[in-house]
């Protein structure tokens, strides 16, 4: 203040004006909005997957062998040529690794070593592998079991979704070229739930013609389009945290969305007589076939469920009904029960020996990942009741 009471000029001044010599005040920070913060994130999430690619790639080339820059996919372990379907040689997908021939399992010589007992074993999905650690697959248990009891060569030569009647030209074909002395079948009969071929079509077909020439062995590598492996784990990551009555439920209700336009009598309340019958037909097939040269044995199917159906089953059952969705929930149990009883009768007629898996599995809730297919549990009892019972010496 003056001493006549005016304002001094250089403290006050118009609001909101500093004075003069005093310190402006700091400038606020631009914010990030519009199009810049739109970017920002955009570049951030991007770095984010980037990262997560390459980590998950990194892990498969460290701990799986898998080339870095490979885009693998399951059905690459499968090759289908002159030959037929079959394993496809030196492939690699996550745990299951073909050798040379395109068997799941260590190298072997295209023909056993003298002195020495080779062991085939035939079948689908629930033999090669699906469930269990690696490793951990039946067949290669039993390998373990018979190492100290002589010379024996346990053969992998399961392929994904081989029925009982396309063994007969992979026999032909393919597996008989490595001359296994016992050969042992473990048949998926659902395969046959939905069969509506007579076996007397079938045997109108004519025998398998001479095996061509074996063709060179496929590229190493496969050419197939980019698809995240983080993505992909993800997935995997997704699908196991959601409860099993969540899918249950899913699956019921496209399911049964599905079925609305199927006429009654195209709906399976009972195991159909024809499928049991090209079963049947195509098991005696498979055995006249391949008793020329190697001794059969027959194996029961196992499942996880047992009659009657128990509650806790659903789940697996609704998701085996996605590939039968006109077959009643029992019958994928029904089935597979008559068929083994054809199985057995078929061991008598035939005079083979029978392995009763499934008086041993059925039922074992812990033995199953699902329906079908063996975790560590189930194939460890398999292969114990394999190495008990298997003929070890050759035939005379």
């Amino acid at each position: 203040m003056t001493t006549d009471g005016s304002r001094s000029p250089g403290r006050a001044g118009k609001p909101g004006v500093a004075a003069a010599g005093a310190e402006p005040p700091p400038a606020e920070s631009p914010r990030f909005c519009g199009p810049r913060r739109a970017t920002l994130w955009a570049l951030a999430i991007l770095a984010f997957l980037l990262t997560a690619e390459a980590t998950a790639r990194l892990d498969d080339a460290v701990f799986q062998g898998v080339p870095f820059l490979a885009n693998p996919r399951y059905e690459d372990l499968f090759i289908r040529d002159a030959l037929g379907r079959r394993g496809r040689p030196n492939a690699q997908f996550g745990k299951w690794t073909l050798n040379s021939f395109g068997f799941r399992g260590p190298e072997i010589t295209p023909v056993p070593r003298p002195g020495c007992l080779r062991v085939a074993l035939m079948g689908a999905s629930e033999t090669f592998g699906y469930d269990e650690s690696p490793g951990h697959e039946f067949p290669a248990l039993l390998r373990k079991k018979l190492a100290g009891r002589g010379c024996v060569e346990v053969v992998n030569v399961a392929v994904v979704g081989m029925s009982t009647g396309t063994m007969v030209d992979y026999w032909n074909n393919w597996v008989s070229r490595f001359r296994p002395d016992v050969v042992v079948v473990y048949s998926s009969p659902l395969f046959y739930l939905a069969s509506r071929e007579s076996p007397d079509a079938r045997r109108a077909a004519g025998a398998v013609s001479a095996p061509p020439p074996a063709p060179a062995p496929p590229a190493a590598s496969l050419d197939n389009p980019f698809e995240s492996r983080f993505v992909k784990r993800m997935r995997g990551v997704g699908h196991a945290a959601v409860p099993a009555w969540a899918w249950m439920a899913w699956n019921k209700h496209r399911l049964e969305h599905q079925l609305r336009g199927v006429p009654a009598d195209a709906r399976i309340h009972a195991p159909p007589a024809a499928g049991l019958a090209a079963y049947e037909h195509d098991l005696v097939r498979l055995i006249g076939t391949v008793r020329s040269q190697a001794r059969v044995v027959l194996l029961t199917h196992a499942q996880r469920a047992d009659l009657p159906v128990p509650t806790r089953v659903l789940p697996d059952l609704w998701e085996e009904r996605n590939w039968v969705p006109q077959a009643d929930l029992p019958v994928f149990v029904e089935f597979d029960r008559a068929a083994n009883t054809v199985t057995r009768q078929v061991a008598a007629r035939e005079n083979l020996q029978l392995i009763d898996a499934a008086q041993l599995l059925n039922g074992c809730w812990d033995c199953f990942g699902d329906l079908n297919h063996f975790v560590d549990k189930g194939s460890e009892r398999m292969s114990d009741l394999l190495a008990r019972e298997l003929p070890l010496r050759k035939s005379e």
